[in-house]
């Protein structure tokens, strides 16, 4: 089953309501358990924007079945438009200490590599510089 039948038949059980309000309180319960605040209220215009543009993306993601949430975890499928990754599912947890570190083996002029380490580090598998390197 794909993801935009997933969430049809998502959308079928609960209507199309319930999903998107499914998919808010994930979106609210994984900003709670990493510490996040996604209080828009108190923010500033360019700060309420930037985040309400991250959240709608999170909740569509939700409710096609293309992130699944546990708690400080992640699961993303890769979208079908991606080549050999497609369908591929990756790991996202909270970086931790280890993470940081991976970021040590590189110069302050190498800031792609280390960003590359970081992410690779915390997704649990050898990100490539380029998505087209895969």
């Amino acid at each position: 089953m794909d993801n935009l039948e997933k969430e049809t038949a998502r959308a079928e059980e609960y209507g199309a309501a319930e999903v998107r309000d499914l998919a808010e309180q994930e979106f609210a319960n994984y900003c709670e358990a990493n510490g996040f605040d996604h209080d828009a209220d108190g923010m500033d215009d360019e700060d309420r924007e930037s985040f309400l543009k991250i959240k709608r993306r999170f909740v569509k993601a939700v409710k096609e079945a293309r992130v699944i949430v546990d708690g400080t975890i992640l699961v993303y499928t890769v979208s079908k438009f991606s080549g050999k990754e497609a369908g591929r599912k990756i790991t996202v947890r909270r970086p931790v200490g280890r993470d940081f570190l991976a970021m040590d083996g590189y110069k302050e002029t190498q800031q792609m590599n280390k960003f590359q380490a970081f992410v690779s580090s915390f997704c649990g598998r050898r990100s490539p510089l380029w998505p087209g390197s895969i």
